[in-house]
């Protein structure tokens, strides 16, 4: 059956604070999926529930943990530093902020941040190499926060095997990206 889900936290059912809640799994996979950030030792309820009047019946109930990707958030993104950094990354558990703009309809939310800051005028290559799913990689000029990026360079590989992805941009001495 068509079923949604919700978090809530609260006391006493008066009272509950709803912090999430989902009707259709992004990836089509399940009817209802959330992914939200807990905080060890708080207590969350879930409800289950059918779409509509006559949306009921059984269903399974899983839930998965999983560590929160340290640059997952752009406050959070790591600094890169040198004239050829180099990062060993990993989006698989990461998630979209509010506040992120995708840049177009296949963009799903699994973005990492990095800062890195150039020490000479010229063209830089950014290069996302080994990869086995089609990523899309987004340069911005960096601003106070993730509403304010300047877009500089965006692109996405429509190749699932991609291999090694990678874009050309053109970079300003002290500017950070």
């Amino acid at each position: 059956f068509d079923s949604v889900i919700s978090v809530y936290q609260g006391d006493a059912l008066p009272g509950l604070q709803k912090l999430a809640e989902n009707d259709e799994d992004p990836d089509g996979l399940r009817s209802s999926y959330l992914r939200l950030p807990v905080t060890g030792g708080e207590t969350y309820h879930f409800a289950v529930d059918g779409a509509t009047d006559d949306a009921f019946g059984q269903f399974p109930l899983t839930m998965h943990f999983t560590r929160e990707v340290a640059n997952d958030h752009f406050e959070n993104r790591i600094d890169l530093t040198g004239d050829s950094p180099s990062w060993e990354g990993d989006n698989q558990h990461a998630s979209g902020e509010n506040e992120e703009i995708p840049l177009d309809q296949s963009f799903h939310g699994k973005s990492v941040w990095y800062e890195w800051q150039s020490n000479y005028s010229g063209l830089m290559r950014l290069v996302v190499d080994g990869v086995d799913f089609s990523p899309h990689i987004l340069v911005f000029e960096v601003a106070d926060s993730i509403s304010q990026l300047i877009p500089v360079v965006y692109y996405q590989h429509e190749d699932a095997n991609a291999g090694e992805v990678f874009v050309n941009f053109q970079t300003n001495v002290g500017q950070s990206y």
